[in-house]
């Protein structure tokens, strides 16, 4: 990257972080039924305010409830069974990160957010 297409990209990051911080600012003002708006568990929030301290488990349980990647592929290099089901060389087998990362059977009451949720290992 050249010198000037360095300062073009920090120029964009600012202008970029500058709109957002603008747009978050009149979406607090007045709030509106969109993606900038929208705070689905404003209570998690509150008990973030409160304890400060959560921070490190809040950030595992976003990556867990709501991670950044749901589903991967892959193509299976020979043939194998899984969960006694046969898989043959070549099928491509579905990873649901998400389906995982709500088992009832790793993470109590799956479907909600907490904060103060003990860290476990994750799929995220």
């Amino acid at each position: 990257m050249s010198a000037k297409q360095y300062q073009r990209a920090l120029q964009s990051t600012h202008e970029l972080t500058a709109f957002f911080g603008a747009e978050f600012a009149r979406r607090r003002a007045s709030p509106g039924d969109d993606l900038l708006s929208l705070l689905r568990h404003p209570e998690q929030l509150q008990l973030l305010l409160d304890d400060p301290s959560l921070m490190a488990n809040a950030i595992e349980e976003f990556l867990r409830y709501d991670g950044t990647v749901q589903l991967m592929y892959r193509e299976a290099g020979e043939d194998l069974t899984i969960g006694g089901r046969p898989i043959r060389k070549g099928q491509l087998v579905y990873l649901m990160f998400a389906a995982a990362n709500r088992d009832p059977a790793r993470f109590p009451d799956p479907d909600r957010l907490d904060v103060r949720r003990r860290p476990d290992v994750h799929l995220a």
